[in-house]
């Protein structure tokens, strides 16, 4: 394969797998202003799962992270 082709292939398969991602993440909690703020629960693409306080869009305070398979992690 050319390397252009082998590059824009590159690119593509990156691009795919971007829009996967924001299409499989969900949130399911409080809201404000139209963004993530309170408590809820965030879903990752990855089978992750954040659930605790969030501000402004971000997770903030206090909350646990949950791995696929692992044990699940408190945040202070």
């Amino acid at each position: 394969m050319e390397p252009q082709r082998s590059c824009l292939a590159w690119l593509y398969r990156a691009a795919m797998a971007s829009t996967q991602a924001l299409q499989t993440s969900s949130y399911d909690g409080d809201r404000k202003n139209g963004r993530m703020e309170g408590h809820g629960k965030y879903t990752f693409p990855s089978g992750s799962i954040y659930t605790g306080q969030l501000l402004d869009g971000e997770f903030h305070g206090q909350g646990v992270l949950e791995y696929p398979g692992a044990a699940a992690v408190a945040l202070p």
